[in-house]
């Protein structure tokens, strides 16, 4: 096969897969707060940069093509286009979070760079450049093979080189009063200002729920992170994790209720009912505790996150707003958790398939030929021929209950790495 003038702008479209810069368009970053001093890279690798400033996360990258050649009739863009992920976090899932580009205090703007190690295989061979693309065309696009490489400075081959390592085992009590900090902020943006949080929104509690969390994921090896940022989120959430909540006349009653008349009121940090303890094999005991509370409610975050992942997917939810549906913007990036944190205010019923009604922004699970709506006198009539995706029903104070949990939980993004760091001592 003669190398042709179409198979030469293919070979150029190959040399523009190995380089980011010339692969990927960032649009303009709104900058960031400065952090504490720390990035994650997306391989999971934490690095130490003093008063930085982080511009984007890879989970707020869209990759955009940055060629502009004809199909040629076959293959062309379209077949190279299917290697490239539309966010970086479609392949780094587990660190959603990590840092894709940052600044330094002398200004400078540095960038992730990713390479993808089975294109390199092949354009490095030392095949031909016609049996390199024919042997490109037969192999399936893989976006997963994308690999972490480096920070190179924007504009420039300049790499970034940090001057201090990622903090060693020895360095226990700064990641331990890292945590605290992390924690302590946490907390405060999630609670309301008044006299609750001038009394009881003290530091001592908050050490003492780090050190539950640290006992809690050095018993526990495997976790995921994001349920581990979510467990957290609903203890301050449902009682600030403040001591306070136990002097409170609805605890107190609460707990006389459940004791003497077999009642089934919210309890604990974790404020979780008798009946749904025993579904989960809670001791109610330990929800009076923080590492009880932490562990019930990891335990019921992760059994509603694997049955939201049947029905949810991408990085929103929908819900009626002004008699449209509407697209929102998913706690952490991922419509099955939002749901999963969700279930905690409005029960594990709201997750599943749903599907739209004779009644205007009243939906029912599909698999219900009619409802009587939680909020109306009216009978919803199931139209199961129009599928709501990613559907978020609005049942009790769900709606106002997840804008402070979308809070609590973004200001969480490296509690999982101050934790990997410390729990190792």
């Amino acid at each position: 096969m003669n190398k042709s003038y179409s198979k030469v702008k293919h070979i150029k479209t190959a040399n523009l897969l190995l380089e980011k810069r010339y692969l990927i368009k960032e649009s303009n970053p709104t900058l960031g707060n400065t952090t504490q001093g720390y990035i994650m890279t997306p391989n999971g690798d934490t690095i130490n940069i003093p008063n930085v400033q982080i511009l984007k996360t890879i989970s707020q990258h869209n990759v955009k093509m940055d060629w502009n050649l004809p199909e040629d009739g076959g293959k062309g863009n379209k077949y190279t286009a299917a290697w490239i992920p539309k966010k970086w976090s479609d392949v780094f899932t587990k660190n959603k979070d990590a840092t894709f580009s940052f600044k330094t205090p002398d200004n400078k703007i540095w960038e992730a760079n990713f390479s993808n190690k089975v294109i390199n295989n092949i354009l490095n061979s030392k095949l031909s450049e016609n049996e390199k693309w024919n042997r490109f065309y037969k192999i399936t696009p893989d976006i997963s093979t994308w690999t972490f490489v480096n920070y190179t400075e924007k504009g420039t081959n300049n790499v970034f080189k940090s001057t201090e390592n990622t903090p060693k085992n020895n360095e226990y009590k700064t990641a331990f009063d890292e945590i605290v900090n992390i924690l302590f902020k946490a907390r405060d943006i999630s609670w309301e200002n008044g006299i609750k949080k001038t009394i009881f929104n003290t530091e001592s509690s908050i050490k003492d729920l780090s050190l539950a969390i640290l006992a809690w994921v050095r018993k526990n090896k495997e976790y995921d992170s994001n349920l581990l940022k979510g467990a957290t989120t609903l203890i301050f959430r449902e009682s600030k994790s403040s001591p306070g909540i136990y002097l409170q006349p609805k605890e107190i009653l609460g707990l006389l209720s459940n004791i003497f008349f077999f009642g089934d009121h919210s309890q604990g940090y974790a404020q979780i009912q008798p009946e749904v303890a025993e579904q989960y094999g809670i001791n109610m005991v330990s929800v009076y505790t923080y590492g009880g509370s932490f562990d019930a409610l990891y335990k019921i975050l992760k059994s509603n996150y694997n049955i939201a992942k049947k029905y949810y997917n991408g990085d929103t939810v929908t819900i009626y707003k002004d008699n449209k549906l509407t697209s929102i913007p998913a706690v952490g990036g991922d419509a099955a958790l939002h749901m999963a944190l969700a279930a905690h205010n409005a029960g594990s019923g709201v997750l599943g398939e749903w599907c739209q009604t004779n009644i205007p922004n009243i939906a029912n699970r599909c698999n219900k030929d009619t409802r009587k709506p939680w909020d109306d006198d009216r009978i919803a009539v199931t139209d199961k021929s129009k599928k709501i995706p990613n559907y978020f029903p609005k049942k009790g104070t769900v709606y106002s209950y997840m804008p402070q949990i979308e809070k609590c939980f973004n200001s969480l993004v490296y509690l999982p790495e101050r934790v990997k760091i410390a729990k190792s001592e």
